[in-house]
């Protein structure tokens, strides 16, 4: 319908977000750009917010989009944060093709720990995209923080990215002054 009648090639409205058709309005350049800034930067953990609809998991597929062609970049995107600790850093490991000898939760934190390590020494930087993390348990988003960010401060891997919704009140730190 819309192809026809706009003289489009195709159609621009999807289930799934498509960054080919995201409009960089103001807010979402800024955005991006924060995003971008915070992965180069190896800020830690980057948290965006909006009302539903605003944009939001278009922007993190525009991010993935940008960081996937980047050798210096592995991603691990998690679009259902609904896992218990030891499915979360599976999913992390295995969407960053990591292979884990073993299966104990230990085990997966191991890999995960030697897995960042080994990315920092490279000079790579790890981003972890959370999709709807407000709907974490908080026990669970302490996994990858200590992870990247473990007392010895000198081997700190790189980034974390965590998207939310338009409250994040399970995480007052996060919340900041909203």
């Amino acid at each position: 319908m819309y192809e026809s009648f706009y003289g489009l090639k195709e159609n621009p409205f999807n289930v799934s977000p498509d960054p080919q058709f995201l409009y960089l309005g103001e807010n979402h350049r800024e955005a991006l750009a924060q995003l971008l800034y915070g992965v180069k930067e190896k800020k830690g953990f980057i948290v965006i917010t909006g009302e539903v609809g605003t944009g939001k998991t278009t922007l993190i597929h525009c991010l993935l989009s940008r960081l996937n062609g980047n050798s210096h970049t592995k991603t691990a995107f998690v679009f259902n944060p609904k896992l218990n600790a030891h499915e979360f850093i599976q999913y992390i490991l295995k969407d960053m093709e990591v292979k884990v000898n073993g299966g104990t939760k230990g085990d997966y934190l191991h890999a995960l720990h030697r897995y960042l390590l080994e990315a920092y020494q490279k000079d790579e930087r790890v981003v972890i995209i959370i999709d709807e993390a407000q709907g974490l348990d908080p026990e669970l988003l302490q996994h990858p923080g200590r992870l990247l960010h473990p007392p010895d401060r000198r081997r700190t891997a790189d980034s974390l990215s965590v998207l939310r919704g338009r409250r994040f009140r399970s995480f007052p730190e996060l919340a900041g002054g909203q």
